[in-house]
């Protein structure tokens, strides 16, 4: 996985821009921008792709804070939870015997009917190892290297005022590509 500190320098470098040193907490205001527009490229990246590197797992309960989106519920006895989303379908289930097993999400908690022991499996919205923005030159990035680069890079020519439409295509290019070998498919 590459750091913040290597997309940005890479940045920087394709930008041409002049810098003394390259860094996360640069006070240098050409280094911040770009800093800035790289946390920009990563929140964006995380929402649009159902990423494998943030796919996280839990128990069952309160959901996690960076649970960006849910993948599945997995019961721990085998098998996989349906989603409900209805309050009147989730008292029905409460009341009936039923043997398949459904959850649902209720004031930030996954529920489960019949009770039982399971798993929620998310997509985390923490790209960075920082969270969800990088604040330190060490850390760790968790989308490809290629589209945060790509991402910042148009982001930049657009904030500057310079023609960004050929680099925001090669940046969807470069997504598209990259969620392709993501989830297998060439």
């Amino acid at each position: 996985m590459a750091t913040a500190l290597s997309i940005l320098e890479s940045v920087l470098t394709k930008c041409a821009l002049s810098y003394a040193v390259a860094s996360v907490v640069s006070s240098d205001q050409q280094v911040a921008e770009a800093v800035d527009l790289l946390n920009e490229t990563g929140k964006d990246l995380a929402a649009r792709g159902e990423w494998q590197a943030l796919l996280r797992s839990a128990p069952v309960g309160a959901l996690p804070l960076d649970c960006a989106k849910i993948s599945a519920v997995t019961l721990d006895a085998g098998g996989l939870a349906a989603v409900v989303t209805a309050p009147e379908v989730w008292q029905f289930l409460l009341q009936s015997a039923s043997t398949r097993a459904y959850y649902r999400i209720a004031g930030g908690v996954v529920e489960i009917a019949p009770p039982g022991s399971a798993t929620v499996h998310y997509w985390s919205r923490n790209w960075s190892s920082s969270g969800e923005s990088v604040t330190g030159n060490a850390d760790t990035i968790s989308l490809p290297e290629n589209c945060m680069i790509s991402g910042t890079y148009y982001r930049w020519k657009r904030k500057k005022g310079f023609p960004f439409d050929d680099e925001m295509a090669q940046h969807e290019a470069d997504v598209a590509a990259a969620q392709a070998a993501d989830r297998g498919v060439r």
